[in-house]
């Protein structure tokens, strides 16, 4: 599978809001966008995710092309392998080197359940930390801006 390597800073993006349970309520809807696609974004993405793309392709896990594409091999063997590399606290129980690799879905569930209880507790400390009715204020804020209030 071949993307753009904008495609997956996207990806690598999302990962961070895996699980939060502010998107898709209260944050833009374009954040991730902006975030990849802002004035000199793509160089920061490009230098802080070089060494990783790198050695994915030392290992014949990715292929890069001096256009800007990566391409992915999606065998069971690379599959595997991209597992093998994750943290274990992402994958699921069970998942062993002899096991079928995981599955996009269940590797994201595991991200998820890593960033829904500190976003959670973020989300909460924010309310607490500016009081209640500040922070009543700026959800609502939040909440136009993300267009799911009509005020």
């Amino acid at each position: 599978v071949a993307a753009l390597r904008r495609d997956v800073f996207l990806k690598v993006a999302s990962l961070s809001y895996a699980g939060d349970p502010r998107v898709g309520v209260a944050e833009d809807p374009q954040k991730l966008a902006k975030l990849v696609g802002a004035e000199g974004a793509q160089t920061r993405w490009d230098a802080w995710y070089a060494p990783a793309l790198d050695g994915l392709s030392a290992r014949g896990l990715v292929e890069l092309s001096t256009e800007g594409r990566v391409s992915v091999d999606l065998s069971e063997a690379a599959r595997r392998e991209f597992a093998r590399l994750l943290p274990r606290r992402v994958l699921p129980n069970g998942v062993s080197s002899s096991s079928a690799p995981p599955s996009g879905a269940e590797v994201l569930a595991g991200v998820a359940g890593i960033v829904r209880p500190a976003a959670t507790t973020q989300s909460a400390k924010g309310v607490w930390t500016a009081g209640l009715t500040k922070g009543v204020a700026y959800a609502a804020r939040k909440l136009r801006k993300a267009r799911v209030l009509p005020f």
